[in-house]
């Protein structure tokens, strides 16, 4: 798996985005914890997999906590799921 083959995911809601979320280079001590959870099933991945697989699993992570605390401030506002002022 090639870096240049790294897709980046964004929100498909209408909702306002928080913006880029930056790709962060994991340091050795990083990698290598990264790499004892990634090789539990006997899979054997190159640094440059775990550094791509850590960023995908990082966005979506931010994605997710955005999408939810999201969907909080809506349900706050009054409106019910249809859009309609409780």
């Amino acid at each position: 798996m090639k870096i240049e083959n790294y897709v980046k995911v964004t929100s498909q809601s209408n909702l306002p985005t928080t913006g880029e979320i930056p790709e962060k280079i994991l340091n050795d001590n990083e990698l290598q914890k990264c790499r004892k959870i990634l090789q539990q099933d006997g899979e054997k991945y190159t640094d440059e997999e775990i550094q791509i697989i850590y960023n995908y699993l990082s966005e979506m992570a931010e994605i997710s906590v955005s999408e939810y605390l999201k969907t909080c401030n809506y349900e706050e506002s009054g409106f019910n799921v249809k859009g309609e002022f409780r």
